[in-house]
């Protein structure tokens, strides 16, 4: 049998496969590694993903206050897991449980490679448990390296377990704060939150910290010192953001404020980090609106519910686009779609009501502006409206 055919279809394949279960039994034991200690030390339960995070199509499954989120791959050789949480420890069994993953997964796998490496086993096993206790080594060396892992279009920033290491042992005076801080956020009182994440010392804050404190004052509302906070990081050499949510948030925060053109600038680095994602084009198209930029928003619109049909909120911004430009009829398509998701939503009436004012009928027009009033007193230029509409009827 020619050697080539043996290597490409039958040596290298069975290689991959033991590659592949060796990497996903390390995960596992990793995960473990962290999970056991953590138990021990909260007596809460205690989360393990593999292969996934918050992912539906998943294998789930409870071991007492284990619980195992499992992602079903033909592959996880470039995949990872994580362990979460909870509860109030020190940072020395905080440091514990973070060592002991990579550690542990460590000294197992060579107790393994003693165990059947040298004894009476398949050649496979051994094959198996060599691969095994190479990759808890490589696994060891990285976790232990301290960086940051930005995950699938960096919806999620992590931290290698030596990083974390890294951050405890130099910000133990935050560290207390910090979990007091965690716990009352867990428990969503986010103004006790807020209170101990602010205490925290700036060179503490993490960009995934600062994402929790900006959270943190879009629960209170207190727009005006999520602000003001933003401000205070924004000329600093560690601000560098690489999450969408964060810019989302803080975009959110510049558009409850008015601040269109801020806004804007926001939405744009968000989009770029995330072409694709609808609720960050909608609202782009929103504050393009505000910039009266139609043409723009229009843009963003449309390639908003290409993404995503059902976003009506997108119809809404669309129909306002195309009023503005005397567009009515493309204006009328969109208010009625939108109203067939939600006969509730006050924009469409709001939308419906400038679609009659256009079109002279103010009657009609004052009719929906009052409805948008009824269903939402918060509705946007609502009030400006009923008056401009009353004003023509009365001097008709």
């Amino acid at each position: 049998m020619n050697l080539g055919f043996v290597f490409f279809f039958i040596i290298l394949p069975l290689l991959w496969i033991l590659f592949n279960i060796s990497w996903f039994i390390n995960i596992c034991l990793h995960e473990l590694s962290h999970a056991l200690p953590a138990l021990l030390f909260t007596k809460q339960d205690v989360k393990i993903f593999v292969g996934t995070h918050e992912d539906s199509n998943r294998i789930s499954f409870k071991i007492g206050k284990l619980n195992f989120y499992i992602k079903p791959r033909l592959s996880y050789i470039r995949s990872g897991g994580f362990c979460v949480h909870k509860g109030d420890i020190t940072i020395f069994q905080n440091i514990i449980i973070l060592i002991s993953g990579p550690l542990l997964t460590a000294l197992i796998s060579l107790s393994l490679l003693l165990l059947f490496f040298f004894g009476d086993s398949h050649g496979l096993i051994k094959a198996l448990v060599v691969i095994l206790f190479s990759s808890s080594i490589i696994s060891l060396i990285f976790s232990l390296y301290p960086y940051k892992i930005k995950t699938k279009n960096n919806e999620n920033l992590l931290y290698s377990d030596g990083y974390q290491i890294l951050l405890l042992l130099k910000n133990r005076r935050n560290f207390t704060n910090f979990k007091t801080a965690c716990v009352y956020y867990d428990n969503k009182d986010f103004s006790n939150a807020i209170k101990y994440f602010t205490l925290l010392d700036e060179k503490y804050i993490s960009e995934s910290i600062f994402a929790s404190i900006i959270w943190c004052y879009i629960q209170l509302e207190d727009y005006k010192s999520a602000i003001k906070f933003n401000e205070q990081f924004s000329g600093t050499n560690m601000y560098t953001l690489t999450n969408v949510d964060t810019y989302t948030n803080l975009a959110y925060i510049e558009i409850k404020s008015k601040d269109y053109n801020s806004a804007l600038l926001t939405l744009n680095k968000s989009i770029k980090l995330d072409e694709n994602n609808s609720y960050n084009l909608n609202s782009r198209g929103f504050v393009n609106n505000m910039l009266d930029n139609y043409t723009d928003a229009i843009k963003d619109l449309d390639r908003a519910i290409e993404i995503d049909k059902n976003l009506f909120y997108a119809y809404d911004n669309r129909a306002y686009s195309n009023i503005k430009l005397g567009q009515l009829e493309l204006a009328l398509n969109d208010i009625m779609r939108s109203m067939e998701f939600d006969l509730t939503n006050s924009y469409a009436y709001l939308n419906l009501g400038l679609y009659y004012f256009e079109k002279k009928d103010f009657e009609s027009a004052l009719e929906n502006f009052e409805k948008a009033k009824q269903l939402d007193e918060s509705t946007m230029f609502i009030d400006e409206n009923i008056d401009k509409t009353k004003e023509k009827i009365s001097t008709a």
